[in-house]
């Protein structure tokens, strides 16, 4: 997003942005110096047609921030086609991040559906006291 240095056509005068909202601050997660939104998580899982649910999960390893990535597979993918998933969502999310992320694929149905992509969003980790 970039400040606008045009007038708008409708003859306002206020600052405008262009290049649209890329999600809401409340929302972003801050991972290993990467700004991440869980939309744009979204954006890069939902296109996978083997992918039927999944969950974000933010978690701290050994002091470093990870991102792990559930995914609830659909019934009709094989047990030999998880590998093959698994690399190319974890290939498509680093590239569209920019930070590398760990991909766990379970059992059909292993995860609830959620109606509201909150509930889809999980942050486990603690604050590092200082």
């Amino acid at each position: 997003m970039q400040l606008a240095d045009r007038r708008c056509p409708c003859g306002r005068t206020l600052v405008t942005f262009e290049g649209g909202v890329l999600g809401r601050l409340d929302d972003m997660k801050k991972v290993r110096g990467v700004i991440v939104y869980p939309r744009r998580v979204e954006e890069l899982v939902r296109p996978h047609a083997d992918v039927d649910e999944f969950q974000i999960v933010f978690r701290r390893l050994e002091g470093l921030d990870d991102i792990l990535i559930r995914i609830d597979p659909s019934p009709t993918l094989s047990p030999g086609e998880r590998d093959g998933l698994r690399a190319k969502l974890a290939d498509d999310l680093r590239t569209g991040l920019g930070i590398r992320v760990t991909v766990e694929i379970g059992e059909a149905g292993s995860l609830p559906r959620w109606d509201h992509k909150a509930r889809r969003v999980r942050d486990d980790r603690t604050e590092v006291p200082f």
